[in-house]
């Protein structure tokens, strides 16, 4: 897959938007930026996408004053290899813009080189600070790119920032009485939705064991139910996150899987029929 990205960006006096456009990854990587004068052309896939439904880009909308066209190629295409016998794969690719200086974002086309194969397309913004974390993933995974799944997966940092911050704050609050470990649920419950079961249950662990000595410091004797009612709550709501994940990729795969019969059915049966020819007309 060669997935060109055509963004419209437009100077601005805000700083913050140097930050937000350091690094946007989903398609490719350490691509040039190249300001066209014109709208390019919109391209589309090499044969009819899915099975005779023929697709086409868009045409670009046209530029506002400020505004230019940035394109950004991958370096080379990538062809999937969907895991474990499936029929999907989830894959990041990083794309830097080459911005030099405070620019926003105003629009962005994705353009998949094989349409017949591309589902959909979603743009994750990198922090200056997830840049480094970002390249060691995509130069530590053979061929462009690395797998990820429900977001870029290289988060796990953030991660354990927010578990520790939230833990910072319980102990400030007095363990056991403060109201800030229902955090400690959102932080869960992103983690075993976007990663693996031993990721998630690792994370789930540190979580339950570290919260699990603090309200049994804290709590009184006549509390101790409290605290364990909290903690399997936590390793249920990992469990239910993670499951429900798993499912989803499951159910995405038979979706595929049938829809792929049907249109063979299709096709076939549309191949035998025979052609018919005109009646010649009566003498």
């Amino acid at each position: 897959m060669n997935h060109p990205i055509r963004g419209g960006l437009r100077s601005a006096a805000a700083a913050a938007a140097l930050a937000a456009l350091a690094l946007v990854g989903a398609c490719s990587t350490s691509g040039t930026a190249a300001p066209p004068a014109a709208p390019p052309a919109a391209s589309s896939s090499s044969g009819a996408s899915h099975a005779g439904h023929g697709w086409s880009a868009p045409p670009a909308a046209a530029l506002r004053p400020g505004e230019r066209f940035v394109n950004v190629t991958m370096p080379e295409p990538y062809t999937p290899a969907a895991p474990d016998g499936g029929t999907d794969e989830y894959r990041c690719f990083l794309v830097d813009p080459g911005l030099t200086g405070t620019a926003f974002l105003t629009g962005s086309q994705f353009l998949p080189q094989n349409a017949d194969i591309v589902h959909h397309a979603i743009f994750f913004r990198v922090d200056p600070a997830g840049v480094q974390a970002a390249r060691q993933a995509d130069a530590g995974t053979p061929g462009e790119g690395w797998r990820c799944f429900g977001d870029a997966g290289i988060g796990e940092s953030d991660r354990n920032a927010d578990i520790a911050v939230v833990t910072a704050l319980v102990l400030v609050q007095g363990g056991y009485p403060s109201p800030v470990f229902i955090f400690y649920f959102a932080a869960i419950v992103g983690i075993s939705v976007a990663f693996p079961t031993p990721i998630t249950g690792l994370y789930t662990s540190l979580v339950v064991g570290v919260y699990g000595v603090i309200s049994l410091a804290t709590a009184t004797t006549d509390e101790y139910p409290a605290v364990f009612t909290r903690l399997l709550t936590l390793t249920a709501v990992a469990v239910c996150g993670n499951l429900f994940a798993r499912h989803e990729a499951q159910r995405r795969e038979v979706a595929i899987r049938i829809h792929d019969e049907l249109l063979d059915e299709i096709e076939q049966g549309a191949s035998s029929q025979p052609e018919t020819q005109p009646a010649a007309p009566a003498s």
